[in-house]
């Protein structure tokens, strides 16, 4: 799933560079393209998407494995 992502970044970037740098005009840093990718390519956000709402509820999954006290 990741390596997909991955791939299609490495084109964006080799896209961006090709016609970037053949005009001769680079005004951003490859932080800057980076981080404006990551902020902008919607394949990055559905994959962090998808990782934040794993992350939520994996504690909700181990309540099912972990004991359970009741008051009565």
């Amino acid at each position: 799933m990741v390596i997909p992502v991955f791939k299609k970044t490495i084109y964006a970037l080799t896209f961006v560079f090709t016609f970037t740098l053949g005009n001769g005009a680079v005004a951003d840093t490859l932080e800057e393209m980076l981080a404006r990718t990551y902020q902008n390519n919607p394949d990055i956000l559905a994959a962090q998407s998808t990782l934040e709402q794993t992350l939520e509820e994996t504690p909700v999954a181990w309540t099912n494995y972990l004991p359970s006290v009741s008051l009565s």
